[in-house]
């Protein structure tokens, strides 16, 4: 996670930590400058090192610090229980419905967390559903509160590369930090430079659109609305029985 400006060949000062890191201890890795930390590794067989050479003993004395990650791109229904168990120490207490959450927004609570200790800007390539719906009013409303801004984003774009399995996704790119000044907002070949971005990746002042279980007027409950996972059916519910139309 921790990589000095000179880090090939590997020394005692630059290591590579394997682990989870929405378990991991981003300050423990990666001090505020000025700071001192210890941090015991598990062995490495690629490395062929041994217990008691794992061991690191070191003050951050300045200079630039670079945390990379490559979170998966689970939405909130396709998460296995393991990602499920690994959000609930880090959002149970802190947002709304985290089960909901797209897998990803765990790194975004880490890095923001990890930014209010030292100043810090960070960015993620993202699921674009973590910009849209319940993503908003339930995990960004309570990290913007705390003082977090976007800096520039990306609208949804199709994401593709040269891999053999393409993850085959829309996606969206989101930086984030403590910041003032003109942000920018890319969309297509538009740039877009103004004063504040929302939570749903527009050029406009915050506002939070949150879920009801109550109908704003007359008209009768809406049971769920448009889902992904019905694929390519259309439920009515006609009063006491189902009927189901094929599209």
């Amino acid at each position: 996670m921790l990589s000095l400006a000179e880090f090939l060949p590997l020394k005692s000062d630059n290591w590579i930590t394997c682990g989870n890191a929405l378990r991991l201890d981003w300050l423990s890795l990666c001090p505020p400058t000025g700071k001192g930390v210890t941090v015991q590794r598990e062995d490495l067989d690629l490395w062929q090192e041994t217990r008691d050479e794992a061991e690191i003993d070191f003050v951050n004395e300045g200079g630039e610090t670079y945390i990379c990650g490559n979170p998966p791109y689970k939405g909130n229904a396709k998460k296995t229980t393991e990602q499920k168990e690994d959000l609930q120490p880090l959002l149970n207490r802190e947002v709304d419905k985290w089960g909901l959450l797209d897998y990803v927004c765990g790194w975004f609570f880490k890095a923001f967390e990890y930014s209010q200790h030292t100043k810090t800007h960070f960015a993620f390539v993202a699921t674009n559903s973590i910009a849209q719906g319940q993503h908003v009013s339930n995990f960004w409303k309570s990290l913007f509160e705390k003082g977090l801004k976007f800096t520039f984003a990306v609208r949804a774009f199709k994401w593709s590369n040269l891999a053999r399995n393409d993850a085959g996704v829309t996606v969206v790119i989101v930086g984030a930090g403590y910041t003032t000044g003109s942000l920018i907002i890319f969309d297509g070949d538009i740039q877009i430079s103004k004063s504040n971005i929302n939570a749903y990746l527009l050029p406009h002042d915050d506002f939070w659109v949150a879920s009801t279980n109550k109908p704003l007027s007359s008209i009768s409950n809406m049971v769920k609305g448009n889902y992904y996972g019905l694929s390519e059916h259309l439920i009515f519910n006609l009063v006491a029985r189902n009927a189901y139309l094929h599209c």
